[in-house]
């Protein structure tokens, strides 16, 4: 008995051991958009990875991010003007929060 504590005891100090060496890059991008029915979804774009969110009620969220600058695009209904933010620093661990975005609805011809 004495022996299987033991080893419990070895595997469980491992498994922490283990576990605080892991990198967890908990880096964010995140945001509103009005109106919340105005965009399809979003989309993070730098020179190696292109990411894609989708919205719900008028909210945003990238997980797990890799630091860098991105170009936030919005992907909109017809009916509103397309929106680019260029230049988004992100940095490792951080949230990087866009706030509230307004859509501009396009000109009637």
């Amino acid at each position: 008995m004495k022996k299987l504590s033991a080893i419990a005891l070895v595997v469980s100090i491992l498994f922490i051991g283990l576990l605080s060496f892991m990198k967890v890059d908990g880096a964010k991008i995140k945001g509103n958009i009005i109106p919340v029915d105005g965009a399809v979804q979003v989309w993070a774009i730098n020179n190696t990875d292109t990411l894609r969110a989708n919205i719900v009620s008028g909210s945003f969220e990238f997980a797990f991010v890799k630091p860098g600058v991105y170009n936030v695009m919005i992907e909109t209904k017809l009916e509103y003007s397309p929106f680019v933010k260029p230049g988004v620093n992100v940095a490792e661990g951080q949230i990087t929060d866009l706030g509230n975005i307004h859509l501009e609805k396009k000109p009637v011809k």
